[in-house]
């Protein structure tokens, strides 16, 4: 299949995350396979079909080195790959954040993989669940003198960045901030400036708490 301009490619609307279904459905209706321009303005390929997807997970010359998105970002700014400043480059993360374990190749992701996989042990999680069940039912009572709950923002999100933090070892004082920071890094059509911004401020504070956790080591995932 040829490579299309940008112009000629239907873009994904910003607020696709909001409701991926209808979209989906065309697109699985018209074929398993399509060019398209995503949320953040690169040209990507998406691919609606089950076996299509199997297939690509699974072959080796599919990279996920998250790096190479920078790349490919920078490319379709109209900056050149290999020159382009990280500040001309509209919606990137910084490398530090793009090339975490969910986005590298072997050997990398086999080595950090390895490394993380000790705190998910069958018993480990096991010991979780006092914890997760505390924390479910401090955010189903907040609910009680309330007509109108939006399960998205007040618990689905809340749960898992409480016991992320948790597993992180991030102090109770910095886990507003980290949660905004969070969601301007994964959420879906964000402002790329924000973005930006984001990337470097969540970038800096991790630099200071791994500082922070060599000084003083706790029992935790980053320590």
């Amino acid at each position: 299949m040829e490579a299309q301009a940008l112009d000629d490619l239907e873009r994904i609307p910003a607020d696709f995350m909001q409701n991926p279904h209808e979209l989906l459905k065309k697109f699985r209706e018209r074929g398993p396979v399509h060019q398209v321009v995503w949320t953040h303005g690169a040209k990507v390929w998406l691919i609606t079909g089950y076996d299509e997807v199997r297939s690509l997970v699974n072959d080796p010359r599919v990279s996920k080195d998250g790096r190479r998105a920078n790349e490919l970002f920078a490319r379709h700014s109209g900056a050149p790959a290999e020159v382009a400043p990280a500040d001309t480059v509209s919606q990137r993360f910084d490398d530090e954040l793009a090339s975490h374990m969910l986005n590298s190749d072997p050997p990398r992701h086999g080595r950090l993989r390895t490394l993380v996989s000790k705190a998910f042990t069958p018993q480990r999680v096991e010991r979780l669940r006092p914890r997760v069940e505390e924390v479910v039912e401090r955010l189903l009572d907040g609910f009680g003198d309330r007509t109108e709950v939006d399960l998205i923002a007040d618990f689905a999100i809340g749960l898992p960045i409480t016991i992320i933090c948790d597993l992180c070892g991030i102090p109770e004082a910095d886990r507003a901030d980290f949660r905004q920071l969070s969601l301007k890094l994964v959420g879906a059509g964000q402002d790329p400036d924000e973005v930006v911004r984001a990337s470097k401020k969540m970038t800096a504070y991790a630099a200071a708490l791994i500082e922070a956790k060599r000084a003083a080591p706790a029992d935790d995932m980053i320590s």
